[in-house]
C-alpha cells in the first residue's frame, strides 16, 4: 500500500496549478454526485507520463497514467512506441496502429508496456526491465486521478464515497513472500486540513496467492486494518480486503470480492466508504499507530487523490503482473441508497 515519496511533491504542484477544474465537486450533493468517470483516451500521447523523467507532474488534466520508475534503457527515461502485442498478459487488445496505443520499455516480446485506447487502460510489468532495481524494489504504472478541489466528503454524516470499476488480472507471477508480491488496490488519499496528516486508504482487490485460500475472517480483517507508516510519503496506511466482514469498507450488491487467483474477462468491483467506515478507520489508527495525531473527525479530511495501486515487488525474486481497467467511476452518494452485498 505504500507510495513513493515524490508523489506528494508532484501532487502539491498539480493541486496549485489546476484548482479550477472539477470545482463543482465541492458543492453539497442532493443525490449522487459524480466526482470522476474514466474518460475515453485517444492513445499514449498526452495521457502517459514519467514524472521523474519529465521533472514535473502533468497538470493539463486531472487523469493521467503514470510510470514512477524511469526506463533504464533510455537516457530520457521514457518508453518507446511498441507494435508488440501484450494482450495475452493484460487481456486487452488495442486496435491498429499498436504504436499509437502502446508504449514499452524496449523492443521485443515480453517487454513491460502500457496500453491506452478508448475507455480502457492496460499494463504489463516485468521486473526484468529494471535490472538495477528501483526504490523499494517496486514497479508500477498507475492510472491516477488528482482531485484539484479538495473534497470533504464526510462533512455530512449521511454521505459516502462510491467506487465502481471493471478489472481483469490475467497475469501474476511471484513467490508470495515478503519482498516478492503482486497486488492491486483501489487507493484513496485523504488529508486532514487541520494537521495536514495524510492517510492512504487502500481497498485490496487482488493479492496473488498460488494456493487457494478461504475468505478472510473477521479477526483477520480487523487485525490488518492498519498498515505500517510509510515514511517516504508521510502517509498512514489503513484499509482492508474487499470482504463482507470488513469494518472499513462496504462491499455493494453485484461486486466481485477480494481475489487471490488471476482471471481473464471483466469482473465488476463495487464498494463504498461510509462515514462510519471512515470513523472506524480513524479509531483503528489511533489504537494501533501511536504516532498518528490526525483529527478524530471525518469531516476534517478531504479526498485529494485516487489511483489504482497495481504494483509488484521484486526484492526477493522476479515478478510479473498484467492487468486492464475500464469504466472507473467515483461518486458521492446518500448512504441510505447503498445496496450492500450480503453473504450467499
Amino acid at each position: 500500500m505504500s507510495r513513493t515519496p515524490w508523489r506528494s511533491i508532484f501532487k502539491l504542484l498539480f493541486l496549485i496549478s489546476a484548482g479550477a477544474h472539477f470545482a463543482s465537486a465541492q458543492t453539497a450533493p442532493s443525490q449522487q454526485e459524480t466526482i470522476f468517470k474514466q474518460p475515453a483516451l485517444n492513445g499514449i500521447a498526452g495521457n502517459f507520463h514519467v514524472p521523474l523523467a519529465e521533472h514535473k507532474y502533468p497538470n493539463d488534466h486531472p487523469f493521467n497514467i503514470i510510470l514512477w520508475q524511469p526506463n533504464p534503457n533510455r537516457p530520457d527515461g521514457q518508453l518507446i512506441p511498441s507494435n508488440e502485442s501484450v494482450g495475452d498478459f493484460t487481456g486487452f487488445y488495442p486496435t491498429q496502429p499498436l504504436g499509437k496505443h502502446q508504449a514499452a520499455f524496449r523492443n521485443g516480446a515480453g517487454a513491460s508496456a502500457v496500453q491506452i485506447e478508448g475507455d480502457t487502460v492496460g499494463v504489463y510489468l516485468s521486473s526484468a526491465d529494471l535490472p538495477n532495481g528501483s526504490p523499494g524494489h517496486k514497479m508500477m504504472i498507475t492510472p491516477a486521478f488528482m482531485v484539484p478541489k479538495k473534497l470533504h466528503v464526510f462533512e455530512r454524516a449521511d454521505r459516502s464515497i462510491l467506487c465502481r470499476l471493471n478489472l481483469q488480472v490475467p497475469t501474476a507471477q511471484d513467490l508470495n513472500r515478503p519482498g516478492n508480491f503482486t497486488y492491486v488496490l483501489a487507493e484513496f488519499v485523504f488529508e486532514d486540513w487541520k494537521t495536514h496528516t495524510q492517510i492512504s486508504y487502500g481497498v485490496n482487490l487482488f493479492h496473488h496467492n498460488p494456493a487457494r485460500v478461504p475468505p478472510p475472517t473477521k479477526q483477520f480483517l480487523r487485525r490488518t486494518e492498519v498498515g505500517a507508516y510509510d515514511a517516504p510519503s508521510h502517509s498512514f496506511q489503513v484499509g482492508n480486503r474487499l470482504a463482507l466482514d470488513s469494518r472499513v469498507v462496504t462491499p455493494l450488491t453485484g461486486t466481485t470480492l477480494f481475489q487471490t487467483q488471476t482471471w481473464s474477462g471483466w469482473r465488476p468491483f463495487k464498494f463504498a466508504i461510509t462515514q462510519e467506515n471512515f470513523k472506524t478507520a480513524l479509531r483503528s489508527l489511533k489504537d494501533k499507530e501511536p504516532t498518528f495525531h490526525g483529527s478524530d473527525n471525518p469531516a476534517d479530511y478531504a479526498l485529494v487523490e485516487w489511483h489504482l495501486n497495481a504494483e509488484l515487488t521484486f526484492a526477493a525474486g522476479p515478478a510479473k503482473l498484467g492487468w486492464s481497467l475500464k469504466e472507473t467511476e467515483l461518486a458521492v452518494v446518500p448512504t441510505e441508497t447503498l445496496s450492500r452485498a450480503v453473504a450467499n
